[in-house]
C-alpha cells in the first residue's frame, strides 16, 4: 500500500467486496486533502449484508482508535449534512470516538453509552460516544433528535472540531 501511495503522491484507495453479492464493501482511502494537515483515512463499510451487533461496531471503532493516534472516528450511517445542527463540524452521528478525552455517561447523559478506554499505560485514550442502542436510521426522527442532542452537548463541551481544523 505504501509504495503505491508514494507513486500517486496525493491519494490511495483500496476497495474490498464480496464478488458474489457485491455487498459488504469496504473502502479504505488515504489522501492528502491539501490543507497542510495530516492525512485523512476514510473507511466505508456497508453493513447491510453483515450480521453486525452494536458491540461489534463499538469494538471495531475502539480497535481503529488503537491504531490511529489522535484520530477522530465517526460512524455516520447516512447521517447527512442537512440534518446536522452544526454542518461545519464533525457530528456524533451514530458513534464518534474523541481522542484524548475522558468522558463518562454522567458528562454526556444525552448519549446511549460512553466508553472511555485507557492506553497500555493506563492513561485516557479517548472516548467513544454512542448516540442510540441500535443501527442509526436516518429516516427515524427519534434517532435524528438523539444525535442532535449529543452534538449540542459535545459542542457545549468544546469537543466537536470544525472540519477545517483537521
Amino acid at each position: 500500500m505504501t509504495q503505491r501511495y508514494n507513486k500517486e503522491k496525493d491519494r490511495f484507495s483500496l476497495a474490498i467486496w464480496d464478488k458474489k453479492t457485491e455487498q459488504s464493501a469496504l473502502l479504505y482511502m488515504l489522501s492528502d486533502e491539501g490543507s497542510g494537515q495530516s492525512f485523512k483515512v476514510r473507511i466505508i463499510i456497508d453493513f447491510r449484508s453483515l450480521e453486525i451487533t452494536l458491540d461489534d461496531a463499538q469494538k471495531f471503532c475502539l480497535a481503529l482508535s488503537e491504531h490511529f493516534d489522535d484520530a477522530y472516528i465517526t460512524v455516520n450511517n447516512n447521517y447527512s449534512e442537512d440534518k446536522m445542527v452544526f454542518p461545519d463540524r464533525l457530528s456524533a452521528a451514530w458513534m464518534i470516538y474523541l481522542p484524548k478525552v475522558q468522558l463518562s455517561h454522567n458528562i454526556v447523559p444525552q448519549a446511549f453509552d460512553v466508553i472511555s478506554p485507557t492506553d497500555h499505560e493506563g492513561h485516557a485514550a479517548g472516548s467513544l460516544v454512542v448516540t442510540v442502542p441500535h443501527f442509526f436510521d436516518e429516516r427515524n426522527t427519534d434517532d435524528i433528535k438523539a444525535v442532535r442532542r449529543v452534538d449540542i452537548k459535545l459542542h457545549e463541551l468544546g469537543l466537536l472540531p470544525l472540519y477545517v481544523d483537521f
